[in-house]
């Protein structure tokens, strides 16, 4: 009887996983193998296949510190186990296990030669061509950070090698528009990469990020026009995820670049990044806002660099300093001083034609947070720019003042409410331009004194007021009129016992505390998002208080035939947002007695007596606060000895609450 052996080649007859490395795990001596299975960097390896994403960034530290605590001999004695062991992983079922391996293998490579391990790279390589289509976005972005360190260690060589894939990528998802873009799929559902869509061009974007990262600055020599027109592709893409990825690798590049490399991308990367600055999507202005820095960074020492890019992008970063989103906002007004240092305003000044069709198109926008930024940086024109150059403002104002009138229709209140600011800031330095628009402005204004929102009821007020010192007794009489009717409306505010029937319980917090909101119709509270809704009518009156205080200003005696009305306010008590209009009330009455004058207002003092020392024994804090304020300010009008003196002749007790007040005073 004849036997015969047969020894396997490298690879062969091996399980499919292994790719050529189960041999040289299957050789070891059993003892080595039994201790490698419990070794901690193969355990650590194992545990970033966790489905919790905390133990996942848990054990990657720590197998960090591992690795990095070894000498070169202790990295490649595990290396054939740790390597096998990736690569298994790798081609799990389980995305878990998959982005374990990848994340685990960016730390590997780190620490490995890769001609000395050139078997697992090139097994390496060729899993990740299949995984830049892999059904999870996480295991996806992990690709690129592999592809990341790979490229650190060998160059652009990186890209030459995935170039195609990353082209087919490109070509097939730039290809799609949105309307023919597959649906999502169902949770239940297997994700796929047909129907993952713009996700798929995404972390493909990230990817050649990693690998520009990576590489370094020999990446710049691939940014040919077939690499830029791909850039700006993802800059016009309709999902903001991809426009946001596309600036991100914009600003990669930026910060590879020299002067010389940079001349030669800017052309076709600079329009783009106009783009980027006036997405209606505060990410993507954000992503396009970092890399305009970068951009500026390199370039903005060259006078000819500015000649020929200031124009295009310094309008759209001038108004993002007023953006609403925060981190733009900031961002923007940090990167303003650094480009433009104090010479801010001669460059407004400069490029003034450009930055007013910015302004304009701005304010014309669907989203209502680029409208209101349109509108604050109109207002800026006026009063920071005119006061210096009034005459190369006023060329423009016919069209602005147009522009913030279209503005004051927008549903949403804070566009209005900007708007209202901003007009009333022209009429006090443009009042002959104005006057060709003053009707459709007073109106404007006149109603916003009534509107549900107390900042559009206080700032239309003001607008008024400014009128009424620019254009005198015509709107000063408008104005007191509508002032005597708005002052009445209080009285024809319902009790709460009559609101109650429109509240309606919407949940519990603890134990029988309940949340009660009233009801009002669609209309009333959202329009456009922002949340809105018909006033009440002590907010009418409320919008009277404000007119009164900006009014007293200009004709002070016409106000004081409606002191009595305003102390008949101080005492209103039945219902429930009765502290709330004495908080305005108290707040504008220091202003009011004034501009009255010391001697004149001695007199009606003690008719705010019981209301002040009522709210200050009230529960609202602001009311209260407001009270306080307004007690003191009377002392420092007629002097504390002289109130304290007609508060204790009017009652004892008050006179000693008010010296309480008094020491509350900081020294």
């Amino acid at each position: 009887l004849c036997r015969f052996f047969f020894q396997a080649e490298d690879g062969i007859r091996d399980p499919l996983w292994s790719r050529g490395l189960g041999d040289v795990y299957k050789r070891q001596d059993y003892k080595i193998v039994k201790d490698m299975e419990s070794d901690d960097v193969i355990i650590t390896i194992e545990k970033l296949g966790s489905i919790q994403h905390v133990d996942r960034e848990k054990e990657l530290i720590h197998l960090t510190d591992i690795l990095n605590s070894f000498s070169p001999k202790e990295i490649e004695d595990r290396s054939a186990f740790v390597e096998e062991k990736l690569i298994k992983m790798s081609l799990s079922p389980k995305w878990e296990n998959r982005y374990g391996a990848l994340a685990a293998s960016c730390e590997w490579i780190k620490h490995i030669d890769l001609k000395s391990h050139e078997k697992y790279i090139v097994t390496l390589k060729e899993n990740l061509i299949n995984l830049f289509v892999d059904p999870e976005t996480r295991v996806r972005f992990a690709v690129g950070n592999v592809l990341r360190s790979l490229a650190t260690k060998e160059g652009v060589k990186i890209y030459a090698e995935f170039q195609e894939k990353l082209k087919q990528i490109f070509e097939i998802g730039f290809g799609i528009p949105e309307f023919q873009q597959e649906p999502g799929p169902k949770k239940e559902e297997k994700k796929t990469a047909k129907n993952d869509g713009w996700q798929i061009l995404e972390t493909t974007i990230s990817i050649l990020q990693k690998i520009a990262e990576g590489s370094g600055k020999s990446f710049l020599s691939c940014c040919d026009d077939q690499l830029l027109s791909y850039i700006e592709r993802a800059a016009k893409h309709y999902n903001h995820f991809v426009r946001e990825i596309g600036f991100s690798l914009c600003n990669t590049l930026f910060q590879l670049c020299d002067f010389e490399a940079l001349s030669k991308i800017a052309p076709k990367l600079a329009p783009q990044l106009a783009l980027g600055l006036s997405d209606n999507w505060s990410q993507v202005r954000y992503a396009a806002s970092v890399a305009t820095r970068a951009f500026f960074a390199i370039g903005n020492t060259k006078e000819d660099f500015q000649s020929i890019y200031y124009p295009l992008l310094l309008p759209m970063m001038c108004l993002n300093r007023y953006y609403p989103a925060e981190g733009v906002k900031l961002f923007s007004q940090d990167t303003w001083k650094s480009v433009v240092g104090d010479k801010g305003k001669t460059y407004l000044v400069k490029y003034l034609k450009e930055i007013v069709a910015h302004y304009v198109a701005q304010s014309k926008a669907e989203n209502p947070l680029v409208k209101e930024t349109a509108c604050h940086c109109l207002s800026e024109l006026c009063t920071k720019i005119a006061v210096d150059f009034k005459e190369q403002v006023k060329c423009y104002v016919e069209l602005l003042l147009q522009c913030l009138l279209d503005c004051t229709k927008c549903p949403s209140w804070p566009v209005r409410n900007a708007a209202c600011i901003a007009l009333g800031n022209y009429v006090l330095i443009y009042h002959e331009e104005c006057s060709k628009k003053f009707e459709d402005m007073f109106n404007f204004w006149n109603a916003c004194l009534t509107e549900g929102v107390v900042s559009l009821r206080e700032n239309s007020a003001i607008a008024l007021g400014n009128a009424a010192k620019v254009y005198g007794k015509g709107v000063t009489e408008k104005l007191i009129k509508k002032i005597e009717e708005l002052l009445q409306e209080v009285k024809k505010q319902p009790p709460d016992s009559a609101k109650l029937e429109n509240i309606v319980t919407i949940g519990a917090i603890s134990g029988d505390k309940q949340v009660k909101i009233q009801m009002h119709t669609q209309e009333e509270f959202l329009k456009d998002g922002i949340m809105s809704k018909v006033a009440d009518p002590w907010e009418f009156t409320e919008g009277g208080l404000f007119a009164i205080r900006e009014i007293s200003a200009i004709t002070p005696n016409d106000v004081l035939k409606y002191i009595p009305s305003l102390a008949d306010i101080a005492k209103i008590h039945h219902f429930r947002e009765s502290a709330c209009l004495k908080e305005t009330l108290y707040n504008c009455l220091p202003v009011i007695f004034k501009n009255i004058g010391k001697a004149k207002c001695k007199d009606f003092l003690e008719l705010f007596y019981d209301g002040l020392f009522e709210t200050l024994k009230g529960d609202d804090k602001n009311a209260k606060n407001a009270a306080t304020s307004c007690l003191l300010e009377f002392g420092k009008l007629i002097g504390p000895t002289i109130l304290k003196g007609r508060l204790a002749s009017y009652r004892q007790d008050f006179s000693d609450q008010y010296e309480q007040l008094q020491k509350t005073i900081p020294q």
